[in-house]
């Protein structure tokens, strides 16, 4: 296995305990790895084990939920990690509470659990709810009551380390400065007409040739299968899948394609060359492209597979694979050539523009002045959309503290000019509940980092590097 990236546990804890409090505190990277003589033990924190048996458990039940919140999207090694990660947070919460003497007994635990929204029926706790909810998700009693405990101790750390802010002025102030600035500005936009001549274009083709590529190219053949083509009525479903049902089990006895054009009466298209983004040899998109995933499955020992899209179904059959295929400068190659160059250079004249401007700010007028460009003024602030510049430049260019600079859009290049800037203090007003509720959320934020800090220094989390690979090369395999 490879080695774990850290980093990725740390942004995704985070954002987890933010929102959702199901793991605590886990805003560390794995620690130190060691090899233990203890083989029934992954991981410690504080010298407190973490057994296997505990990870393996655990693991298998989130294989078993990989559509969830958590671990939707995230590959098996992911998946291994957050499963550990939550094992050494809940690890860490129970040393916590026995620090801080913080206990939650059974009377205590079942008044938290009737008090849960979804367990009450017009407005008071229903146990026939309760049970409902325990047969859906497959938990027993004594399972989901530990689960529920474990939560609610760090939902009580978490908000007695969290709680009673001092909103202060300042601190309004600076959100507000944040939410409800407005910028004006002057800005002209560099021209396209730069000369690119066909030795640049040679040149920089031969530079990086490698860049258009298109890698491993496969063709083929296939048959679309519908009603119409296989003269079935619109609604006679039954006759369709049947025929489709068929169809699969003569390609399971590996029958090949021209076998069952002839069998069943249809026709056979071509597939060109294409690589695994869909683009042929062309260098454009192929309408083929739809088919890639199943083509490049395809090999030697299964040569034919059967795609459906939209209750279409496709025949798809691979041809030949070409590998290393010669690189030539066609129209295509050459006009996105002509685009990079092109952004270079305007990249390289704003270098040049803002260079002058330093040394004196009336160059701004006096580029667009010599280059007939019109200046043009704009107010932007993040309450409103821009009709000219994409959210994150929006953004940026409001957040911006340089007179001058520029911005590079969609291979647009501006000039910008900073003229002022101001509150708007009505909508400001407007919002002053929301402000006070981002500066509670950023004040949380900042403490739950500080709770980083202070973790990474007094808790000491050691993971067994052996049996941790051992587990997830067998599991996985």
């Amino acid at each position: 296995m490879k080695i774990i990236n850290t980093n990725f546990g740390k942004n995704l804890l985070t954002k987890l305990l933010l929102i959702i409090i199901i793991i605590a505190f886990a805003l560390w990277g794995i620690g130190d790895f060691f090899t233990s003589t203890k083989k029934n033990v992954i991981a410690e924190v504080n010298g407190e084990p973490i057994y296997t048996k505990e990870y393996l458990n655990k693991l298998n039940k989130n294989k078993n939920f990989i559509s969830s919140f958590l671990l939707r999207g995230k590959t098996e090694e992911e998946i291994s990690y957050i499963t550990l990660n939550i094992l050494i947070s809940e690890k860490i919460i129970d040393i916590i509470a026995e620090e801080e003497n913080i206990y939650i007994n059974d009377k205590t635990l079942s008044n938290f659990i009737k008090k849960d929204e979804k367990f009450k029926l017009k407005g008071k706790f229903s146990r026939t709810e309760y049970e409902k909810f325990l047969l859906k998700n497959q938990i027993s009693h004594s399972e989901f009551e530990n689960k529920f405990k474990k939560n609610l101790l760090k939902k009580i750390i978490i908000d007695s380390s969290t709680s009673g802010f001092n909103l202060s002025d300042y601190h309004k102030k600076t959100i507000k400065e944040d939410i409800f600035k407005e910028v004006s500005i002057n800005f002209f936009q560099i021209k396209n007409d730069f000369n690119i001549s066909n030795k640049e274009i040679e040149t920089y083709f031969e530079k990086n040739k490698l860049e258009f590529s298109l890698g491993e190219l496969r063709d083929g053949l296939k048959i679309k299968l519908n009603k119409k083509n296989l003269n079935i009525e619109k609604n006679d479903d039954t006759s369709f899948f049947e025929i489709i049902s068929n169809i699969e089990n003569d390609i399971l006895d590996n029958i090949s394609i021209d076998r069952l054009s002839k069998k069943y009466n249809l026709t056979i298209e071509k597939i060109e060359k294409i690589n695994r983004k869909g683009i042929n040899s062309d260098y454009n998109k192929s309408r083929n492209a739809f088919l890639v995933e199943t083509l490049f499955v395809l090999n030697n020992d299964i040569k034919i597979q059967l795609y459906e899209k939209n209750n279409d179904f496709y025949i798809v059959e691979l041809g030949q694979v070409y590998q290393n295929e010669k690189i030539t400068l066609n129209e295509k190659i050459i006009k996105d050539i002509k685009k990079k160059i092109l952004v270079e250079k305007k990249r390289e004249i704003s270098n040049v523009i803002l260079n002058k401007i330093n040394d004196d700010n009336n160059y701004f007028d006096i580029y667009a002045s010599q280059n007939n460009i019109k200046i043009e003024k704009t107010s932007l602030s993040k309450l409103k959309k821009s009709e000219l510049f994409k959210k994150n430049i929006q953004f940026n260019i409001i957040d911006k503290e340089k007179k001058y600079y520029f911005v590079e859009q969609d291979e647009n290049f501006y000039i910008i000019k900073y003229l002022s800037s101001r509150i708007l203090e009505d909508k400001a007003k407007e919002y002053e509940k929301t402000i006070e509720t981002e500066v509670k959320m950023r004040f949380k934020n900042l403490i739950l980092n500080e709770f980083d800090l202070i973790f990474n220094k007094k808790y000491k989390i050691n993971i067994n590097r052996e049996i941790y690979d051992r587990i997830n090369k067998n599991t996985f395999k």
